[in-house]
């Protein structure tokens, strides 16, 4: 299932077109903690509609520039919950540290963050 959703921008903007099945729900037992990812053609991204949180640029520079009111990506979380889509992931609490350095050594890559090991035996 696809839905074209137009970004809360307050210029014009184009509808994209966004699978609800690229919102992945991870879950953590025993403590019920719940992380919400979004796997997209340019990476993964950390979303919490909660607190209106996306890890994504266009999050970054247009939301909280005040250009936009949303992403894309928060907007595919709020209709993946609505349609209950997408995939569950049931991890172990002894999971979760590794999880979130997984996840941000990702968005720290993509965001060329990441540190040049290279020297640090030097």
């Amino acid at each position: 299932m696809t839905a074209n959703i137009k970004s809360g921008s307050s210029r014009s903007s184009s509808p994209r077109t966004l699978s609800p099945q690229s919102v992945r729900c991870h879950k953590f037992a025993p403590s019920g903690r719940v992380l919400w990812t979004f796997v997209g053609s340019e990476g993964d991204h950390l979303v919490d509609d909660e607190v209106q949180y996306c890890s994504c640029s266009h999050f970054y520079y247009r939301v909280l520039g005040d250009k936009d009111s949303t992403c894309h990506h928060l907007e595919s979380l709020k209709l993946a919950k609505v349609a209950n889509s997408g995939a569950t992931f049931a991890f172990d609490d002894s999971e979760y540290a590794p999880f979130l350095t997984a996840l941000l050594g990702d968005l720290s890559k993509e965001y060329g963050l990441a540190r040049d090991q290279s020297h640090e035996s030097e």
